[in-house]
């Protein structure tokens, strides 16, 4: 079985150089995290048929590699995707908990900064610098999404854990409000990210069903009604 996975090479076409000869072209190629990463790959058995580019013109390198199994961890890192944070626990196969933290609350704090000046813009009906908060807005959540996996990646390899993510299904509308928060949660950049570092690191990772993941007692099986009102959200099994 033979995995592909893409990654990013080279500069988009905008910046080719000139033409050297009759159907030759120069194509810069920059020497940046993504090349380096290329070439980490190819010494570790992946090999390069092809290239390619995206909609955006950016040259892409197609690898492909023989489907290894992995071996798996003792312990599990699960991740719970809420509003404002990712929350993590470490268990081990007893139930103890090894680690818990929550990541990405910068990046909350971060993105309403933003939307209160793309507010302030959208008032004054100023487009252009409106376009560049969007594309700053956009950078800086890929960035912090990049470093809260590298994170995760540094604290599943340190207690040996697989990692386990829900897997979120599409929601009903439920208001105005409650549909802005959750869509500006960045699950699917996340997952991706995430998805090909842990195959870059050999993790496994597993997908959950989040269907009463929250009311479901893990030692009876009995579901209940979810968390209570007191302000620490205990779960009570009724069993």
């Amino acid at each position: 079985m033979l995995i592909q996975k893409t990654i990013y090479r080279g500069s988009s076409l905008s910046n080719w150089g000139s033409t050297l000869a009759r159907h030759r072209i120069a194509i810069p190629i920059r020497k940046n995290q993504n090349f380096d990463r290329f070439n980490d790959l190819l010494g570790n058995g992946w090999t390069c048929k092809t290239f390619g580019l995206t909609p955006s013109l950016d040259i892409v390198a197609y690898l492909s590699k023989k489907d290894e199994p992995l071996a798996s961890r003792m312990n599990v890192l699960g991740i719970d995707i809420n509003a404002k944070n990712f929350a993590y626990t470490i268990l081990t196969p007893e139930g103890k908990i090894l680690k818990q933290g929550y990541l990405g609350q910068q990046i909350w704090i971060k993105k309403r900064h933003f939307e209160e000046r793309r507010a302030i813009l959208q008032h004054f009906n100023n487009l252009k610098r409106l376009k560049r908060m969007r594309h700053k807005q956009r950078n800086y959540v890929k960035t912090g999404i990049g470093q809260m996996v590298r994170d995760i990646i540094l604290l599943a390899k340190r207690y040996g854990a697989d990692i386990s993510i829900e897997k979120l299904k599409r929601f009903k509308s439920k208001g105005r409000i409650f549909n802005r928060k959750v869509m500006t949660i960045p699950f699917t950049l996340f997952r991706r990210i995430l998805e090909a570092r842990c195959f870059d690191h050999g993790i496994t990772l597993n997908r959950v069903d989040a269907y009463h993941k929250s009311k479901w007692c893990s030692c009876y099986g009995a579901v209940g009604n979810g968390h209570d009102g007191s302000i620490y959200s205990l779960f009570r099994c009724k069993e």
